[in-house]
């Protein structure tokens, strides 16, 4: 045992073995110093966040080099069919520079490493080389690698008629708006007189319940008794309400619902959200001072607002606030660690953190489709790189953050109503069958090949089909015999109304489902007047799907009583409808044509535009457009009127 001259509190002089040491005869031993704490701020965490991110993205995107370039050796092993210990191919380009020929191999070997030997030491060197390589040698991506014994098919571009004007005319909304000055936008003092204070609040709160009573079946939030309990049951002894109610009466009223209506007047709508947002941004500079879970939600509510009417800068703010408060919050109050053991419920407030993270990302895709990066399908132009985008909402952070959403999925707590669980498992399995098809859609819609392979169809179409009919539960799925073919629209309805599980969210589940296999189908869709034919099989899936589609958003709309109708998924059932009804061609000129009516006749036009015209009046009952959307209302007006022109 030995002691220093600290732990004998005696002093020492710093020599080694120093002079008391020596004295007693004893060990000279020195204490470690201890190095001292470091003390992160927020800023430094939040950057160490995104390094992380950022340090997985480009992992990710290692991985997969490694597996394309292993796949482009084994494909030149099998091709020479040689088994030696390496396959080597040379290249000599003496002819070209006689007086200094550059010799280069490339070899792979059996553990399947590339290896270059050349005499090349100089980038200048390389550069040169390579513009003496560019007319002789093709890139590795500008031609499909193609299997011999596989059966490919040719896609074509998207008929995607709707989804390209919808795009266009929210882009031009979009700019409008941010052109427009600030004094057009409503203020406190732009409500009507006939509101007092009083009457406000009692509205606002009356917001809240339509949300939990509506929009709860479009997006989950919130735990419910616990948004209650902190923040509307408490303030209803005071003055004022909770920022957090203020700001989701903001977001309610610029959501396309209908029950709004019969509480507020529709020109009154514009300003009392304008107000309760107002409100919001008031009350969190007055009563908050550091980051909290009303934090969060406050700022969540005013950038889900300002993109709702439209106004993607404020958004972006927003939004960036919101998520820089979020990962403070769970490096510090809402860690996501959960005890593993199966019996214990996490809290109220910590189930509300989580279910908070769907909205984050709800905004994040928003924006994506804005910036034209969430598969719109428009021909690409080089863009400038928008000074709009804020460095944190880069591509790979949002990858990240989805892939970190669905680790910590939302939990059904037992003083909930049993709606909420089944519309978790709901969203979970809409997640999964989003997983299934993400993938193809990259390579089908966003490559540059112009040919897929047909078992890579099959298996998306393969794996859809056992998650919806063998791991989705069956008080979640509808009877089979109701999508079948050749059905009339009342009988449709009958078969609906008997199905015992048919409610909203075996409905909207459906809808998704069969709206992912119209999209795996859709690009290979026969071109309409084109000299060449291509696949039937295409044609017939995705006017089935389409009319399955169709009829499941009519049956929400019309019988359960939805207004929190997708629009996207209506759109791309309603534009295989308007390719199908062949406007502008009488139907003689579709009996006489022979290329056209090979794969539609006179009958599937007429079903196509009589679904064309329903997809309209889907629209008129199951969405109501907000003030900023007059441009996007006027735009379907527009499509109306040519419908009834054409489809008499």
């Amino acid at each position: 045992f030995t002691l220093g001259c600290r732990g004998r509190k005696k002093k020492c002089d710093g020599l080694s073995p120093c002079n008391r040491c020596q004295k007693l005869e004893v060990n000279c031993h020195y204490s470690q110093t201890t190095s001292p704490v470091i003390h992160l701020s927020h800023d430094s965490l939040f950057n160490q966040y995104e390094l992380q991110l950022c340090l997985h993205s480009i992992e990710n995107t290692v991985r997969d080099m490694e597996r394309e370039m292993y796949s482009i050796q084994l494909s030149n092993i099998l091709a020479q069919k040689q088994t030696p210990q390496s396959v080597v191919m040379r290249y000599n380009n003496s002819s070209k520079k006689e007086n200094n020929p550059i010799q280069w191999k490339l070899s792979v070997e059996e553990n399947g490493v590339l290896r270059i030997h050349t005499d090349i030491l100089t980038y200048t060197a390389l550069s040169d080389h390579l513009k003496t390589l560019s007319d002789s040698l093709h890139s590795l991506t500008s031609e499909p690698r193609l299997i011999p014994t596989q059966i490919y098919l040719q896609r074509h571009e998207l008929c995607s008629l709707l989804r390209r004007g919808m795009y266009r005319v929210c882009k031009k909304s979009i700019l409008s708006i941010d052109q427009r000055s600030g004094e057009d936008r409503p203020n406190k003092t732009e409500i009507s007189t006939h509101y007092s204070h009083r009457c406000k609040q009692q509205i606002a709160l009356k917001l809240v319940d339509i949300y939990f009573n509506c929009q709860i079946h479009h997006q989950l939030l919130f735990h419910q008794s616990t948004f209650y309990d902190l923040y509307v049951h408490p303030q209803r002894r005071t003055d004022d309400l909770s920022p957090a109610v203020y700001g989701l009466a903001a977001v309610v009223l610029t959501m396309n619902c209908n029950h709004i209506s019969t509480l507020i007047l529709p020109e009154d709508k514009q300003g009392l959200a304008g107000y309760f947002f107002g409100l919001t941004k008031q009350l969190i500079t007055l009563q908050f001072d550091k980051p909290s879970l009303e934090l969060l939600i406050c700022y969540t509510h005013m950038a889900r607002y300002n993109a709702n009417v439209l106004r993607m800068k404020e958004a972006r703010f927003y939004l960036d606030i919101a998520l820089r408060i979020r990962h403070i919050l769970s490096e510090t109050d809402y860690r996501m660690v959960f005890p593993e053991d199966p019996s214990s419920r996490p809290s109220g407030e910590i189930e509300t953190f989580k279910r908070l993270h769907s909205g984050l990302l709800n905004i994040m895709d928003f924006i994506e489709y804005t910036n034209n990066r969430r598969g719109v399908p428009v021909r690409k132009t080089k863009q400038k790189s928008s000074t709009e985008d804020t460095q944190l909402l880069t591509p790979s952070f949002i990858k990240e953050f989805r892939s970190m959403t669905r680790r910590y999925p939302p939990t059904y707590l037992p003083n909930e109503p049993w709606i909420v669980n089944r519309l978790i498992i709901r969203n979970q399995y809409k997640n999964k069958m989003a997983d299934i098809v993400g993938p193809y859609f990259r390579q089908v819609r966003f490559s540059n090949e112009e040919v897929i392979p047909l078992t890579f169809l099959i298996t998306v179409e393969n794996k859809l089909n056992t998650t919806y009919h063998d791991q989705i539960p069956q008080d979640f799925q509808l009877s089979p015999t109701i999508f079948e073919k050749g059905l009339s629209e009342t009988e449709f309805e009958r078969r609906m109304s008997e199905d015992s599980r048919c409610d909203l969210i075996s409905a909207s589940l459906a809808a998704s489902y069969y709206q992912y296999l119209l999209s795996i189908y859709e690009p290979f869709l026969p071109i309409i007047l084109s000299r060449t034919l291509s696949p039937q099989l295409a044609q017939e899936m995705c006017t089935h799907y389409a009319v399955v589609v169709v009829r499941l958003l009519n049956y929400q709309c019309k019988v359960l009583n939805s207004c929190a109708l997708p629009i996207a998924m209506l759109l791309s059932a309603w534009d295989i409808h308007l390719r199908n009804s062949c406007l502008g061609m009488t139907l003689e000129e579709i009996k006489n044509d022979h290329q056209l009516s090979a794969y539609l006749g006179v009958e599937e036009v007429n079903m196509a535009r009589k679904y064309a015209v329903l997809c309209m009046d889907i629209l008129k009952k199951g969405i109501v457009f907000n003030s900023a959307e007059s441009e996007i209302y006027e735009y379907y007006r527009m499509i109306e009127h040519q419908l009834l022109i054409y489809c008499k």
